[in-house]
């Protein structure tokens, strides 16, 4: 688990996957919500789809969240 308002860690892990350091074919970027607070609470990096999560297309979906 790591703090998203220190770093923003979505173009560390597409760089990783774009320069073959993930062993992956296909990458997919999605986040967990907090069933207890509504709000984005885990970033979940996969080698398959996972229906089940909302994908993450924009840092800010985690971001946005976390007070200041």
């Amino acid at each position: 688990m790591e703090n998203w308002s220190r770093q923003n860690f979505m173009p560390d892990i597409l760089h990783l996957f774009e320069q073959k350091r993930l062993p992956w074919e296909r990458l997919f970027l999605y986040y967990r919500e907090s069933e207890e607070f509504m709000k984005p609470h885990l970033l979940v990096a996969s080698a398959c789809e996972l229906p089940q999560y909302p994908p993450l297309t924009d840092y800010a979906t985690l971001t946005d969240h976390v007070p200041n």
